[in-house]
């Protein structure tokens, strides 16, 4: 864990800016919804309809995170991978 905290330089961001990690280093379901659910929400402002527009990593595309967004008024955009 020392090393990710060295590695992203955590310690000198911006004081009381959330962070985690993933023990195997990749973004899982549960961190997308978490990300969403108390930190993009908290942060957008009343208005709505809002749009979320996103790559079309796994993790953003959880059932959790559909739900909530549905909940919330918002409008989720899942771009498709690059293919070459």
């Amino acid at each position: 864990m020392e090393r990710s905290l060295n590695a992203y330089d955590v310690k000198s961001g911006p004081q009381d800016a959330p962070w985690t990690y993933q023990e195997h280093g990749y973004m899982v379901d549960i961190l997308g919804e978490k990300w969403f659910s108390e930190h993009f929400l908290n942060h957008i402002g009343p208005e709505r309809l809002q749009i979320l527009i996103m790559d079309g990593h796994s993790s953003h595309e959880s059932l959790g995170l559909i739900h909530r967004a549905r909940q919330a008024n918002i409008i989720l955009i899942a771009l498709p991978p690059h293919i070459i």
